[in-house]
């Protein structure tokens, strides 16, 4: 979060969670210091060795993936858990590791139907974007490149935690989830990288589940939410939900396929508290 640090010191003091090996400075890449919570209620920050790290590289999204490999693998084989991996990747600066840096040279960002239109009926921080030029194009191109490239070291992460918990004998009875929270920009509406718009570019996430009883390959085409996903892991894992959560819980469409019986959301409030387009600067 933008607040990580005291987030963090909050989920400790209230026992929201039992372990925590975090980013302190969450958009830092490259950064040295790390959160560590316990299931004593205790907490310090541990500094990297810039010069001979853990792990071999202090790069973000690697020392995610190795930290909680590490934890996995301590964990007692019967007992339930849920682990959480929020990389910052690939939001900006959306830096690539040094070894997947040059991965999608020549790659150019997607040039959608509404990329660099210019919006004169739409909202004042749309329609007074300029159009955009050759060299911010050239920029948005490599922004597009870097944050392919960063999710690289996602997908390394994906597969390391996939292999631990096969390796641990847990695939069975394990769920995965994998989603964003939010979509973006790469200039459409003349928008050069944003996320905060009412647009489908900005609201829609990727959004994958596997585990027991979810068929392989299947395609819910329902409508959700981050806000589902609360309720759906607690009644996947057999859990009351409580009366006061906002979401839907889906778990029960995702395991029978039943689309008749079981309804749908059928609407979806979207807000954002202020809104900008990078080069214009916020408005409320």
């Amino acid at each position: 979060t933008n607040d990580q640090g005291s987030q963090l010191t909050q989920l400790v003091e209230h026992g929201t969670a039992t372990y925590i090996s975090s980013p302190q400075v969450v958009s830092e890449y490259m950064g040295l210091q790390w959160f560590r919570g316990f299931p004593n209620g205790t907490h310090y920050i541990e500094v990297i060795n810039a010069t001979d790290p853990i792990y071999g590289s202090p790069y973000q999204t690697s020392q995610i993936a190795n930290r909680s490999v590490e934890w996995l693998k301590g964990l007692n084989d019967s007992k339930p858990f849920f682990v959480y991996l929020g990389p910052h990747a690939p939001h900006v600066p959306a830096s690539p590791a040094p070894w997947h840096e040059d991965a999608f040279e020549g790659i150019q960002a997607p040039k959608t139907i509404n990329y660099n239109v210019s919006s004169p009926n739409k909202a004042r921080h749309i329609r007074q974007n300029p159009p955009i030029n050759d060299l911010l194009e050239c920029w948005i191109d490599q922004h597009m490149r870097d944050r392919w490239a960063s999710l690289l070291s996602v997908d390394d992460m994906v597969v390391a935690v996939h292999n631990t918990i096969r390796d641990m004998g847990r695939l069975d009875n394990t769920y995965f989830i994998y989603t964003s929270d939010h979509g973006y920009h790469l200039g459409q509406w003349t928008i050069p990288r944003e996320k905060e718009h009412a647009y489908e570019t900005d609201i829609r996430v990727p959004f994958l589940i596997s585990g027991p009883g979810i068929p392989k390959q299947s395609v819910l085409g329902d409508m959700a939410g981050a806000v589902d996903l609360l309720p759906t892991i607690l009644d996947l894992a057999g859990l009351e939900i409580p009366s006061g959560v906002d979401g839907k819980s889906f778990a029960k469409r995702l395991t029978s396929q039943d689309t008749e019986t079981v309804p749908a959301r059928d609407r979806l409030l979207i807000e954002f508290e202020a809104t900008s387009t990078q080069d214009n600067g916020f408005i409320k």
